[in-house]
C-alpha cells in the first residue's frame, strides 16, 4: 500500500503520495524526455529545476503532489517548495536514493556530444 501524508501551504491542504514502481519508471521516462527537450533547446529549463538542481524535479514534485507546475511556480515561495520537497523525499526514498546514485554516474561520465 502507498504511503501518503497531507500537509498545508498557503492554506491549501496538499496530499503527497509515495509513487508505485511504475509511477517511479514513468517519471524517469518523463524527466529524460524533459531533459532532452531542454538539451535540444525547445524548451527553457524550470525555475524549480534551477533552483533545487538535482536534489529533485519539478515532474517528481508534482506527480507525488498533485500540483500543476504553473502551481509550483506560482502560488509557492523556495520555502515553501523546500517543504514540499523534503515531505516528498520522506514518502519517496527509494527513488531519491536511485536519484543520486544516477548523479554519480552522469557525473562520472565524459562529456560527449
Amino acid at each position: 500500500m502507498k504511503k501518503e501524508k497531507k500537509i498545508t501551504l498557503n492554506e491549501k491542504e496538499i496530499t503527497i503520495t509515495e509513487m508505485s514502481v511504475k509511477e517511479i519508471s514513468i517519471a524517469l521516462e518523463d524527466i529524460a524526455a524533459d531533459g532532452k527537450a531542454v538539451m535540444e533547446g525547445k524548451k527553457p529549463l524550470a525555475t524549480i529545476d534551477l533552483l533545487f538542481g538535482s536534489e529533485a524535479s519539478q515532474i517528481v514534485i508534482c506527480k507525488c503532489t498533485g500540483l500543476t507546475a504553473e502551481e509550483l511556480e506560482n502560488d509557492y515561495s523556495p520555502t515553501d517548495v523546500r517543504k514540499l520537497i523534503d515531505e516528498v523525499k520522506s514518502l519517496n526514498l527509494f527513488f531519491f536514493e536511485m536519484l543520486a546514485k544516477l548523479v554519480k554516474v552522469q557525473a562520472s561520465l565524459p562529456l560527449t556530444k
